[in-house]
């Protein structure tokens, strides 16, 4: 698996990540909290949150459960809140007003 491409992996963890980067995991906790302002977790989840985005715009044939997986998620629940958080509407709403 590609490095840019790990928040795919639903397992993802700070220590896996840290350890694919030669860190110690408080260095790379270090590292995103002082110059990304973010968790490890939030850091992770704006790159699956695009990631379920482009999907949903890019196969409409995809089922939301599968964008969901696709992504990196393992939540349904947690998805679903943090997809409407960051782009103000549902995967079915954003998927139906970008046609």
């Amino acid at each position: 698996m590609n490095l840019e491409q790990l928040y795919l992996n639903e397992n993802l963890s700070l220590a896996i990540l840290a350890k694919r980067l030669d860190l110690h995991t408080h260095q790379l906790s270090e590292i995103l909290n002082s110059h990304l302002n973010s968790t490890f977790r939030n850091y992770v989840n704006q790159f699956r949150l695009q990631e379920a985005a482009r999907l949903l715009l890019e196969k409409p044939e995809m089922s939301i459960l599968s964008v969901i997986y696709a992504s990196g998620f393992n939540s349904k629940s947690s998805f679903h809140k943090l997809f409407l958080d960051r782009f103000g509407h549902s995967p079915q709403n954003y998927r139906l007003l970008s046609k």
